[in-house]
């Protein structure tokens, strides 16, 4: 059961990909299309790296109850924006 909700994760984690990808021939010309889509796959990964370090950064400075009301806002406003 565990392993089928991880594969619908991954679908929809995976879904927009193709389309930001789709849409980048139509926002450079033909013989810059191997620069674009190595800077955009490499953003990509950078803002990861970026995002992971900030938020060991920030998760080390604060208290561990001061983060989880944070994860908690966060959620609630995911939630809500989704919801509207």
């Amino acid at each position: 059961m565990k392993r089928r909700e991880e594969t619908r994760l991954n679908i929809c984690l995976k879904k927009p990909l193709p389309a930001k990808f789709s849409i980048i021939p139509n926002l450079v010309e033909n013989h810059h299309l191997l620069v674009a889509n190595s800077l955009i796959a490499s953003s990509a990964l950078l803002s990861v790296l970026a995002g992971t370090a900030a938020g060991c950064i920030i998760f080390d400075s604060v208290e561990f109850s001061a983060s989880m009301y944070f994860n908690g806002f966060t959620y609630l406003f995911s939630a809500g924006a989704i919801g509207n």
